[in-house]
């Protein structure tokens, strides 16, 4: 059998009225009526075309608990954006890290890891738990430093604290990723703004 076909979830339904108990939500077609239930990855597909992040998490786990063998890195990518956007920081870093293990070489989970690192640095900012922010932007900086985000939060952090040259050396540290980076200059306090 093809994998399409074995994809394929057919239900028979006999005619006429077996047809109209189901509602009349099936056109008669003769004697038989085909009811087609999309593949959870199908499901997946079009709820992330619809940016519909609760139904991608849900087709995403259901693909995982009938089938981890099928699970990709593209599978934990889309799950991982889903948690996030659903404001699950923590639950999309491990579902990239995840992701990452199948595919160390994949760049896009490994910078995406590192902005959900950084979320969770913000959400430590809200907390006003400064010191575990700025454990949390370095290691984001250290695991992707081509993404600005962890570097703007370093020097805003630095800055905010009254510390001169850190936000200066950080900011040097930024520069050969993003030469052109302006929101990393409004990060600097401003008696140090270049």
């Amino acid at each position: 059998m093809s994998e399409a076909l074995r994809d394929l979830r057919v239900g028979f339904i006999g005619c006429g009225a077996m047809a109209s108990a189901l509602g009349g939500g099936l056109a008669a077609a003769g004697g038989v009526y085909l009811a087609l239930a999309p593949t959870p990855a199908e499901r997946l597909a079009a709820a992330f075309d619809a940016r519909d992040w609760a139904e991608v998490d849900e087709a995403a786990r259901e693909i995982l608990a009938s089938d981890p063998g099928q699970a990709d890195a593209d599978l934990y990518r889309n799950l991982g954006i889903a948690q996030g956007r659903l404001g699950e920081h923590a639950k999309a870093l491990e579902t990239f890290r995840a992701g990452q293990r199948i595919d160390p070489a994949d760049d896009d989970l490994r910078q995406r890891e590192a902005v959900e690192l950084v979320r969770l640095g913000e959400a430590c900012e809200d907390e006003g738990e400064t010191d575990s922010a700025l454990a949390l932007y370095r290691q984001a900086r250290e695991l992707a430093p081509e993404v600005p985000y962890s570097h703007r939060a370093v020097v805003r952090v630095l800055g905010e604290r009254g510390e001169l040259e850190p936000p200066l050396e950080a900011q040097d540290e930024a520069a050969p990723w993003n030469p052109q980076d302006v929101l990393l200059q409004l990060e600097l306090p401003l008696p140090l703004a270049r």
